[in-house]
């Protein structure tokens, strides 16, 4: 059903509507049988395209939460059938850190897949994000400490998540902390 057609549908009634109204207005005069009948037709017609739209709308909800269940079903079946392996040189390093962790109970850095940053680098790069991003750095410092999360988020993406989000945590906020300018 095309909801847009009923809707123009709706306003054009509307609009007759109004001019009834109107048309008795500028002659001061009350409405003739003749107006109030057309009137409340095209009344009685716009609760139809209503009452048609609000159905439209509730059945389109049923199928988005049929189709969420069925995800759900899906993600939970996704369990039961063979695990996807892994691709990249990467991801069979981090599969094997993860199996050695679950067995030993330890977690293995000795080869991480995150390539090594000098500190120097991150606190360039990190300036760069301040610089450039001073609404969340003021939001930040004026108690929104939420707002140092889009921050990190610029980091980790400049860096290719090369950093750890702890690391780029602390050096955005000391970064900040020297920003502020000191009272007297």
């Amino acid at each position: 059903m095309n909801l847009k057609y009923l809707d123009e549908q709706r306003a054009e009634n509307h609009n007759k509507m109004q001019e009834i109204l109107e048309s008795a207005k500028k002659e001061e005069r009350a409405l003739s049988e003749d107006e109030i009948s057309k009137f409340n037709e095209l009344k009685k017609l716009i609760g139809e395209i209503d009452a048609t739209i609000k159905a439209e709308e509730e059945s389109r909800e049923m199928d988005i939460e049929e189709k969420s269940k069925e995800k759900e079903k899906e993600n939970e079946n996704v369990g039961d059938q063979e695990t996807k392996e892994p691709v990249t040189e990467d991801e069979k390093k981090e599969e094997r850190a993860f199996a050695e962790y679950i067995v030993s109970g330890k977690q293995i850095l000795k080869e991480s897949s995150k390539s090594k940053m000098s500190k120097k680098e991150a606190e360039k790069i990190c300036k760069e994000v301040i610089d450039s991003n001073k609404k969340a750095v003021k939001d930040y410092v004026s108690g929104k400490k939420k707002a140092i999360n889009s921050l990190i988020e610029e980091v980790m993406k400049k860096t290719n998540k090369s950093l750890a989000g702890d690391e780029v945590l602390k050096i955005l906020k000391k970064q900040i902390e020297k920003q502020k300018p000191t009272k007297r």
